[in-house]
């Protein structure tokens, strides 16, 4: 026998108290949390389903953009199998790459022309 916290005890009764203790506190916040909930006033329970409402509509939502935009990769994976397709249709099949070096080109003939042009204007300056 030894006195602990809870008067005196004996050793197996000491360690089983605290267990005891914590457990009738569980239960007692579980009753007052139980009659809180029988008191809740209709509003509130409005309230609570109003929320749980606006959480469903939004992961809805979110799944119909994940849906739509997955639709949309599909659509565009597709068009490009079709412009693919069309292209070797009309025989042009591998020249994209003809068609952009083509393109490079007239791009750097321009950016030529600029360059002389601006050269030429600073040689004007300095007469």
């Amino acid at each position: 026998m030894e006195k602990g916290r809870r008067g005196w005890r004996r050793g197996s009764e000491k360690r089983t108290a605290g267990r005891k203790r914590a457990a009738r506190k569980r239960e007692r916040a579980a009753r007052k949390r139980s009659r809180a909930a029988m008191k809740t006033s209709r509003a509130a329970r409005n309230r609570e389903r109003a929320a749980r409402n606006r959480e469903r509509a939004a992961k809805e939502r979110k799944r119909a953009a994940k849906e739509r935009k997955r639709a949309a990769r599909e659509k565009k994976g597709s068009e490009r199998e079709n412009g693919q397709q069309n292209r070797e249709r009309d025989g042009r099949g591998e020249n994209e790459d003809s068609e952009n070096e083509r393109m490079n080109e007239v791009r750097d003939k321009y950016r030529a022309a600029k360059m002389k042009n601006s050269d030429e204007r600073k040689t004007d300056k300095r007469e």
